[in-house]
């Protein structure tokens, strides 16, 4: 996990890869970006591979008043209301309870719900949940929980 500040814009990058085994090995790679402008989401891309074989490409382009996501060749418009907040930012800034944050890999918007003290869950819309833990308003734990694994996350350093 990456956050760069230059002037009025941050650079947000992630790089995971996850291996195991579930009647046969699986192997996920994904790179992420997300670009903001003046706090305003300007651009984000995902790019996944299981097993060495790509998925469609995610992205999402504000342009022209407008927001734009696809999917491969499969491109939306989303509604007007500027995107201030999507996940990749909760790892570097704690959330308060209530706020929507864009769910890039869905083109859908979730709402945060603070569960205990520095602790929030974020249900996505496939039914999968994120728990976000901090500490000193800095991510130090993720829980992700999809409905055949749960993967922990944990933070090795803060920015």
């Amino acid at each position: 996990m990456q956050r760069i500040v230059r002037n009025d814009s941050t650079y947000y990058k992630a790089e995971n890869q996850i291996k195991f085994k579930f009647i046969r090995e699986i192997e996920i790679e994904a790179r992420e970006n997300s670009v903001y402008h003046e706090e305003k989401l300007q651009f984000s891309e995902i790019n996944r591979s299981i097993n060495g074989s790509a998925k469609p490409r995610i992205l999402l382009h504000y342009s022209k008043g407008r927001y734009r996501a696809s999917r491969g060749n499969q491109t939306i418009e989303l509604p007007d209301a500027p995107i201030s907040t999507n996940l990749i930012t909760l790892y570097f800034k704690e959330p308060y309870d209530g706020m929507e944050v864009y769910c890039d890999n869905h083109q859908e918007f979730s709402r945060v719900h603070k569960i205990a003290q520095d602790k929030y869950l974020v249900t996505l819309p496939n039914g999968g949940r994120n728990i976000f833990h901090y500490n000193n308003g800095h991510c130090v734990r993720v829980i992700a929980i999809q409905p055949l694994f749960q993967v922990q996350l944990i933070a090795m350093n803060n920015e």
